[in-house]
């Protein structure tokens, strides 16, 4: 879909509500009830691309909270049991989360609609600046509500018919949602949230049956303390198990994508993809090798030609696969435009070749590293006029080792140096006074140093210049994440 398709359907489901449903049955009839998923530009991606699912027009209106367009939906046969594709929300649950009270009363009419078999996954989500935190899966529609301090939402759900399932399910830690409600009591702050909660528990209690309310209330809400440190407790296994399925979900694309090169793709050069080629072209005199500045070695790395060989057939794998989307290539672009993870692109012989060549000088200048691998790799292309040329920050990189090496550099070029500093006191960032060494890019020689060293890229003031950036760790070391 199209950022215009998307706004026509925003603008159907607000007229919907002034009884209009015209634009709404039209832009179903031309594109259904499927997901609606945008194909995004990204800023100096090199014709990049990324995807954004929005989710079906159904969990659009609910989104919105346009009762009248979601009626209309309903009733136009939408699946009103669907989850999204993404991160497994549904209506009903996102209805019981923000508490929706009036589309929740239209789902729990819906025929057809299985109320007991909506839960949540794992999965992690971003707040601002960045910042994961992560949802637990397992949880029903009635302990979303419950847990939110949705009073109305709790109390349809206990009047629907399959309200004794909702009952007694169990989320992934074996909690019932009395249970996560007692939780939230105990670890909630605000009056206000507490009282709804406290409401809520009394609901729950007297469906199950109990006996005396108050008494299994006061008994049944835990310690504060004892509450936190196992929640702290269950996020971090949630933690741990969304790490896992990212891992084996990378894992599984990457088998694929280097299934798709080997059928579809062919490469302008074989060289790049040869050990015995890319040993040839290194250069592994240990002597050549200085360290202006400690923990940052500089030394010649690969020649010339490879280096014109490995930057011509990197363009030419992302034009093939941004011309021949149909092949599935795997093409990963970088928040900065730049084509990223090549690791998983095809290019491991050369990584692996360029990193046996660092351990050996790691080997005499840095025994306690040796052995090293890389584990990320990506390409930076510098010019005049790009946007970020002008706000390069000083930082660290998140690797135990990282080597710069040059690819490509125009006749003339200038600028685009790499500046070296001087650590402060823990926490601060260096400042421009603290610049010990200003490292100038020449094709085929390499800048090896820890990830921990600050560094920052100058700006170019002449010409283009590209680099083979690789993150590499100790062997037998996970990543940090």
């Amino acid at each position: 879909h199209t950022e215009k398709d998307l706004q026509q359907l925003f603008s159907a489901i607000d007229d919907a509500e002034n009884d209009d449903t015209v634009p709404l049955d039209r832009w179903i009839k031309a594109f259904g009830h499927e997901e609606v998923i945008l194909a995004e530009n990204v800023i100096d991606s090199h014709k990049g691309k990324q995807l954004a699912n929005m989710g079906t027009p159904l969990y659009v209106a609910v989104v919105l909270n346009n009762t009248a367009a979601f009626k209309h939906l309903i009733e136009a046969n939408a699946d009103c049991n669907r989850p999204h594709s993404g991160h497994g929300d549904t209506s009903l649950l996102h209805a019981c989360q923000h508490g929706y009270d009036e589309s929740l009363r239209v789902l729990l009419r819906c025929h057809g609609m299985k109320t007991a078999s909506h839960s949540t996954i794992d999965r992690k989500i971003f707040l601002g600046q960045g910042m994961p935190q992560w949802e637990e899966g397992g949880q029903s529609a009635l302990m979303v509500a419950a847990c939110h301090g949705r009073v109305d939402a709790v109390r349809q759900l206990l009047q629907h018919e399959e309200a004794l399932s909702l009952l007694t399910a169990t989320d992934t830690f074996g909690r019932t949602a009395l249970q996560a409600t007692l939780d939230s009591i105990a670890e909630s702050e605000s009056e206000n949230k507490v009282a709804d909660l406290m409401n809520i528990a009394r609901q729950l209690l007297e469906a199950a049956g109990a006996d005396d309310v108050e008494s299994a209330l006061a008994q049944g809400i835990p310690d504060q303390a004892d509450a936190r440190e196992r929640q702290r407790q269950r996020m971090q296994a949630v933690r741990a198990r969304c790490l896992s399925a990212e891992r084996k979900m990378k894992e599984r694309d990457r088998e694929r994508g280097l299934r798709a090169i080997s059928k579809h793709y062919s490469p302008l050069h074989v060289e790049p993809y040869s050990p015995d080629a890319i040993q040839r072209a290194a250069c592994t005199e240990i002597a050549a090798v200085t360290e202006p500045f400690p923990k940052v070695f500089v030394f010649p790395l690969l020649s010339r030609a490879l280096c014109s060989k490995v930057w011509e057939e990197l363009h030419h794998y992302e034009q093939a696969a941004c011309d021949n989307p149909s092949w599935e290539l795997p093409l990963r672009v970088r928040h900065d435009g730049n084509l990223g993870d090549l690791q998983d692109c095809g290019f491991r012989p050369l990584l692996d070749v360029l990193t046996e060549v660092c351990s050996e000088i790691l080997a005499r200048s840095m025994p306690e590293m040796r052995a090293v691998e890389a584990y990320h790799a990506f390409v930076t292309r510098n010019y005049v006029g790009r946007d970020e040329n002008a706000t390069f920050k000083m930082h660290c990189d998140k690797s135990e080792l990282t080597l710069n090496l040059c690819l490509h550099a125009s006749d003339p070029f200038s600028g685009s140096t790499v500046g070296f500093y001087q650590p402060g006191a823990p926490g601060e960032v260096p400042s421009d006074h603290d610049r010990v060494f200003t490292y100038q890019h020449t094709v085929g020689q390499a800048v090896m140093h820890t990830g921990d060293t600050w560094h920052r890229t100058d700006p170019i003031t002449l010409g283009t210049r590209g680099s083979l950036i690789v993150w590499a760790r100790r062997k037998g070391r996970a990543a940090a994440e």
